[in-house]
């Protein structure tokens, strides 16, 4: 064990043998303390920057339950040598939330989604009582306890908290990170014209940016793992254009604001593997419509976190959900399973385009050269006439000079006789 120094004076006995190693250093366990763990910063990343802002964290107290949300530093640690990393709780079991996305609804129905959406909000919520910014708010920063049998199952815990966006007053410790599919259209502008998170000029991340980001999670997490802003080809449209189609990215489509699923472009429609977007509850299809499209050119129109725990438990609290024959849970107001219409048309789809494929391949082949053995069966025999060998075609011709030598020696020998 090693020992390092709180900011608050307490002593902290570190075991030096790390549970995880990352980018800017290690997660390592503190002795006799099961629901903490120690960042220790790799020696170039302790910087004098990186103290100040989470000298700055660690004076927010944080109760039980929003340590359970947040790994919120709670103590800066200092070896012999100066600073060193940082106290912050500890997550025991938890998946990041593009486990959560990637599962079938089968496997996390509708109802439990609705209480990871919720947790996933209040979670930043707290962040934002704070006044402060969570910035890179991806899936991978989000963890979800998906054990059943745990007290604590579905509770959402928001980690990488030291790569937040801290504000101070006029001092501003900002996130130089983020995933390009979920960074807003104002900033995506700024990226695709050269600039970068960690040199652009302030302000970059803010309360609307998380909120922007919160809804595309959560776009993800009730249309089963889609991205409001990808596409896809509309194959019967496509077919009647003359010009090939590209899929945009959906980073591309946030900096332009085009959404399959608010707006109609030729030849370009939703991934099959999304329900259409009339399956969501229509107070959730207003928050997203503010978020995605109002929030385009106004950013304050998006939906917060508050706004959306409250419709989300306006239907957790009125069951308005259904199960079908099928298993799927569904939203009350859709006359029939979105999921297995879903299901139904994608699998259309995929026979569609195996058929065009089959017929596509069949087509390859027959303009092809070939030889007539290369197609013909090992069963069946080659009919067709041979060409004769010398001694087939000039048989009768033999037969009669044998003959003709016959009489001649008869006759030479019938004379000298």
């Amino acid at each position: 064990m090693k020992k390092y120094r709180g900011a608050s004076g307490k002593i902290y006995n570190i075991d030096p043998e790390p549970i995880a190693k990352g980018g800017e250093g290690t997660i390592c366990a503190v002795e006799g303390a099961d629901d903490i763990v120690a960042k220790i910063y790799k020696q170039e990343k302790r910087t004098k920057r990186r103290l100040e802002k989470l000298s700055l964290m660690i004076r927010y107290q944080l109760t039980d339950i929003q340590r359970r949300q947040v790994t919120w530093p709670l103590d800066v640690i200092y070896e012999e040598s100066g600073f060193a990393g940082y106290i912050m709780p500890r997550l025991h079991s938890a998946e990041d939330f593009t486990v959560v996305c990637g599962a079938g609804i089968e496997e996390i129905n509708l109802e439990d989604r609705l209480f990871i959406g919720y947790n996933i909000c209040a979670a930043v919520d707290t962040v934002h009582s704070f006044g402060q910014v969570c910035g890179d708010l991806n899936p991978q920063n989000i963890c979800v306890n998906l054990d059943m049998d745990d007290p604590g199952a579905l509770m959402v815990t928001l980690v990488d908290t030291d790569s937040y966006h801290i504000v101070n007053g006029q001092m501003m410790y900002r996130c130089e990170v983020g995933q390009a599919n979920y960074i807003p259209p104002e900033l995506q502008k700024r990226l695709y014209g050269g600039q970068s998170l960690s040199s652009m000029p302030l302000p970059t991340y803010s309360k609307e940016t998380d909120r922007f980001a919160l809804a595309v999670n959560l776009f993800s997490l009730f249309m089963n793992g889609c991205h409001p802003f990808a596409c896809a080809i509309d194959p019967e449209e496509a077919e009647q254009m003359d010009e090939s189609l590209d899929i945009p990215q959906p980073s591309d489509n946030i900096r332009k604001g085009f959404s399959p699923f608010f707006y109609k472009k030729k030849g370009i429609t939703y991934p099959t593997y999304a329900p259409d977007f009339t399956f969501l509850p229509e107070s959730f299809q207003r928050l997203f419509y503010r978020t995605f499209v109002d929030g385009y050119k106004d950013p304050t129109a998006r939906a917060s976190a508050s706004e959306w725990m409250q419709v989300i438990m306006e239907v957790l609290q009125n069951k308005d959900y259904i199960k079908c024959p099928h298993g799927h849970i569904y939203f009350i107001h859709k006359m029939e399973c979105p999921y297995c219409e879903m299901i139904k048309k994608h699998q259309e789809r995929q026979r569609k385009a195996e058929a065009e494929a089959a017929a596509e391949k069949r087509r390859i082949a027959a303009s092809q050269p070939i030889h007539p053995k290369e197609h013909m069966a090992d069963n069946y025999m080659d009919v067709r006439p041979k060409e004769p060998t010398f001694l087939e075609s000039h048989f009768v011709f033999i037969i009669y000079g044998v003959i003709a030598l016959f009489i001649i020696l008869f006759i030479v020998w019938y004379f000298n006789s």
